[in-house]
């Protein structure tokens, strides 16, 4: 039995060490990396909530991992991740399914407001593909304009910019 699930754990092991876990392109950190980052750059985050043996999990992380759709845009987000196992309950807002996604203020209050609108009602977080993501992440950005992120413009632009 072990020596079957040998490949797999280590599968598992490696991609935990590895940017192929979510894929290539994007650079997603740890999610209390990414509360720090946020507040130091003043920027959205965006939480992918994930479980190792999860097969639609697997099938989500190189989509949006790879999606060029979602390449274009996230440097103006903090794209983090955490386990579900370690998922806090503030994570916790509709359902323990994954993978699901949640989107959190730059000082890491939870944005519940922005959930997949194309989606089921009962799972408001989870998203089939990076178009469905791809409609939130856009909503997001408008609430929190790049330009709002710089402290310079910050005080001449105050109107445009959505504070928590």
């Amino acid at each position: 039995m072990v020596s079957r699930l040998k490949p797999l754990l280590l599968e598992v092991i490696y991609a935990k060490n590895n940017e192929e876990w979510f894929g290539t392109k994007i650079k997603f950190l740890d999610y209390n990396e990414g509360l720090s980052a946020a507040k130091k750059e003043k920027k959205p985050i965006m939480v992918i909530v994930h479980h190792e043996a999860c097969e639609a999990c697997r099938i989500f992380r190189p989509l949006i991992g790879n999606s060029t759709s979602i390449l274009k845009v996230h440097s103006k987000l903090i794209m983090t991740t955490i386990e579900e196992d370690d998922c806090p309950p503030c994570l916790i807002l509709d359902g323990r399914y994954t993978p699901r996604v949640i989107f959190l203020g730059p000082n890491g209050k939870v944005l519940p407001e922005f959930y997949n609108k194309l989606g089921n009602p009962r799972n408001k977080y989870y998203y089939h593909n990076d178009k469905s993501l791809m409609h939130t992440i856009e909503e997001v950005t408008q609430k929190f304009p790049p330009e709002c992120l710089q402290s310079h413009w910050a005080s001449k632009r105050r109107k445009l910019c959505y504070h928590y």
